[in-house]
């Protein structure tokens, strides 16, 4: 059979469909659209309702010569970091909690909750966004890089401590390599406990999982920026005070992290 270039038998297309998930045949569908429509991305985001983001992303990965290219890639890290405690006893104290709401009651710091997350808000331009979030008052520190290693990562334990407006006695992370190394030794050198995730549980970080998603889509969706990490920088310091001082949470009965460490100093004080 002769394959003329850029060309892919139809036979061959229609046997490598059967193999393909759901999701990957869907995607495929994006590539169809935009091809038979001279290339235009932004009608094709239209037309499937996808982030322009999304788009670019599978575009960049898609081969028309190897369907599977369209398929969701494992995200499971080469070598993976024993977990310092088990799922089982962190479900278990979880359940805890909510059956005993007034046993062993969390103060901010107790636990911060840090992550990364890959952001593309442009075509070409990727990401690193870190956040770290108090699973009490809902505080939130951010910061973007262009890599996250544990060196960027240790470095943002120190904006971390400068931003948060009370003491952090712990740290929880997943097992993602820019949370070893130079990361571990700086939460030792700080005195600050560091609790590593069993693999596969993002659920178990659900407080900051849920941040990256608000901070996806009410800043990065939403800013109209070069995303150069310099302006960058200023734009972000902004959106995590109107965050933290502006914005109501419906998890703290529709009040700021600021208002709620208020009330909680409030309350104390009238003991």
């Amino acid at each position: 059979m002769r394959i003329i270039s850029g060309v892919v038998p139809r036979v061959s297309r229609l046997a490598r469909l059967q193999e393909l998930s759901k999701k990957a045949r869907q995607r495929l569908k994006w590539f169809d659209y935009y091809n038979s429509r001279a290339h235009n991305a932004r009608l094709t985001c239209r037309h499937f309702d996808i982030k322009p983001q999304t788009f670019y992303r599978w575009k960049k990965r898609y081969n028309p010569h190897r369907l599977a290219s369209l398929e969701d890639h494992s995200h499971r890290p080469r070598h993976l970091r024993q977990p310092t405690y088990s799922t089982e006893l962190v479900e278990a104290v979880l359940k805890l909690r909510e059956e005993y709401p007034r046993w062993g009651k969390d103060k901010p710091g107790d636990i911060v909750e840090v992550d990364t997350l890959d952001v593309r808000p442009l075509p070409g331009v990727i990401l690193k966004h870190f956040t770290a979030r108090d699973v009490i008052s809902r505080w939130d520190v951010f910061e973007a890089h262009s890599r996250a290693t544990s060196n960027t990562a240790s470095g943002f334990i120190d904006v971390l401590l400068r931003r948060m407006p009370f003491p952090i006695k712990a740290i929880q992370v997943d097992g993602g390599s820019e949370f070893q190394d130079a990361f571990e030794r700086e939460c030792q050198k700080r005195g600050i406990e560091l609790f590593v995730l069993p693999p596969r549980s993002p659920k178990l970080n659900g407080h900051v999982e849920r941040a990256q998603r608000t901070h996806t889509e009410e800043f990065y969706e939403v800013t109209a920026s070069s995303f150069d990490l310099s302006e960058l920088k200023d734009k972000l310091l902004e959106w995590e005070k109107v965050y933290n001082t502006v914005r109501p949470h419906q998890a703290l009965g529709y009040v700021t992290p600021l208002k709620f460490l208020e009330q909680q100093k409030e309350c104390q004080e009238g003991r």
